[in-house]
């Protein structure tokens, strides 16, 4: 059974007790008795994520290890059959709460509030994890009853929903890590606000910032999850709305006596310098081409709104896809003496910022993973949310390990950057180690499961357009197995050296 894949490196499996049945064509909605711990067979999933907010928490984390546990919640449907309906999932009315212990990071354990079973007439449950608690939860009450699960936003809020998954007592569906397993997809985009001036006459004009508001935000999200009966995950309706009614959303803990930095330095220079003038915000997604409205008061001068475009495309002349959901967005403020206006030079519209974000698109029955960051030499097979499920990953190494191993050696790194051109040709194996090793720090041979990924996926990270001059591998290459050197493209006998690193 596939599952349709989303968003680093961890899994949460399930550990439960207790019991909670799915229906029976007879009894619709009611409890099954589990006769003895024999007929029962526990629903035991693992789920794959981790936040970058938790509201409890007040606004987004950066450092997932802050949070010692992160409450998720369960949508369960059980297979039922009426003459009027036909078959369907039916929901149960409550919200399954589940709690996930993020304190130990190497054994990760989710608990139901109430453990689950599958269903002992071995028909298919049905079952969506999200995060955080919906606000409102409404099982429609006529027919083969759809539910909505709504949230109030308010620019604080993360709001993270599954792919489905759909299993029974015999396949175990909902069960396991590798192969099956939720993974959580980010439904709003974070938003950092920085600001400079580029004189002191500037700087003074304004003053310090006094308040920030985003206006005319959409202030509901819906996940309408349809009974339809299916035994394929990705045919399950699952349709993501935002409200049509709007708030404004404040930006919080504003900087109350720091003055706007003055800033004459461009690139990564002057970035350091500015100002994060507030907490992040989460917001929905807006298209390319769509305005953000911005309230600002600073001690100098009072409340006005201000009006940005979000780019078409980016300082590179890239075509950018506006402010999607599950990336993180930087947005520098230039303040001057005729107003504020939002710095186009200084963002990097064709692609999100941090690699330890979910930066991934997502697409249907096919994995989000491997993907490529723009500009870098970067293969991402698991961020904070996800990753690939045809390798396994290994932790970030800083050398190949002292003892060579099969099974380490089908392995890949979460994010790893491949240098941008071959060493020395016709070294030996120990040669070739060498190499990579005098390179700096990490610079290590790749496994033979990281080389065959660069065969296939080589031609993503050639951006010249981006500057990046990478030169594409053709010939026989060592790897971390001495034995069998990987062919890529090319006719060349000699064995070549192309050296790789965990980031």
């Amino acid at each position: 059974m596939k599952t349709t894949k989303f968003f680093h490196s961890m899994a949460f499996l399930a550990i439960a007790a207790g019991f909670l049945t799915g229906c029976s064509k007879d009894n619709i909605g009611e409890p099954e008795t589990v006769s003895s711990e024999n007929d029962a067979v526990l629903i035991s999933p693992g789920v794959d994520a981790s936040p970058t907010n938790a509201a409890e928490i007040d606004g987004p984390i950066n450092n997932p290890g802050e949070i010692t546990a992160l409450p998720l919640y369960f949508l369960r449907g059980d297979h039922a059959y009426d003459t009027w309906s036909g078959h369907y999932y039916n929901f149960l009315v409550e919200q399954i709460p589940a709690t996930a212990d993020l304190s130990e990071p190497e054994s990760i354990n989710v608990t139901f509030g109430e453990s689950q079973y599958y269903s002992l007439d071995g028909t298919n449950t049905l079952m969506v994890a999200w995060y955080p608690k919906a606000d409102e939860y409404l099982k429609a009450s006529w027919g083969a009853p759809s539910v909505n699960a709504t949230w109030n936003l308010d620019g604080t809020k993360d709001v993270m929903v599954s792919n489905p998954l759909i299993g029974n007592k015999d396949d175990k569906g909902i069960d396991g890590w590798e192969v099956n397993r939720f993974q959580l997809e980010h439904k709003l985009a974070q938003v950092e606000l920085y600001a400079y001036a580029e004189s002191q006459a500037e700087s003074d004009y304004w003053g310090t910032v006094k308040s920030i508001k985003l206006l005319d935000q959409k202030d509901k999200l819906t996940v309408t999850v349809q009974p339809t009966y299916t035994d394929v995950e990705s045919q399950v309706p699952i349709v993501c709305a935002i409200g049509s009614s709007t708030s404004d959303y404040n930006f919080r803990e504003i900087p109350s006596t720091t003055a706007l930095p003055v800033v004459t330095e461009s690139g990564e220079t002057a970035a350091e310098k500015m100002l994060q003038i507030a907490k992040p915000i989460l917001i929905p997604p807006i298209a390319a081409g769509e305005d953000l409205v911005f309230e600002i008061e600073t001690s100098n001068r009072e409340a006005k709104e201000y009006t940005f475009t979000v780019p078409v495309q980016s300082a590179d002349g890239i075509l950018t896809d506006g402010i999607q959901a599950g990336y993180k967005y930087r947005l520098n403020l230039k303040f001057g003496l005729s107003g504020v206006i939002l710095d186009p030079d200084a963002d990097e519209w064709g692609k999100p910022i941090d690699v330890v974000y979910n930066l991934g698109t997502t697409g249907g029955e096919e994995a989000a993973y491997p993907y490529f960051v723009e500009g870098e030499n970067y293969i991402v097979s698991r961020d904070i949310l996800g990753g690939i499920l045809t390798s396994p990953v290994h932790d970030k190494w800083t050398a190949l390990p002292d003892e060579y191993t099969e099974a380490e050696d089908e392995t890949v790194a979460a994010i790893l950057e491949v240098d941008a051109a071959d060493g020395t040709s016709a070294l030996n194996h120990d040669g070739a180690a060498l190499y990579c090793s005098t390179k700096g720090a990490g610079w290590r041979l790749p496994t033979t499961a990281e080389l065959e990924q660069i065969k296939e996926h080589q031609s993503k990270l050639d951006n010249t357009t981006y500057g990046n001059n990478f030169t594409q591998l053709s010939g026989y290459y060592w790897s971390w197995n001495e034995d069998v050197p990987v062919q890529i493209g090319g006719t060349s006998t000699d064995k070549k050296v192309r050296c790789v690193r965990d980031i």
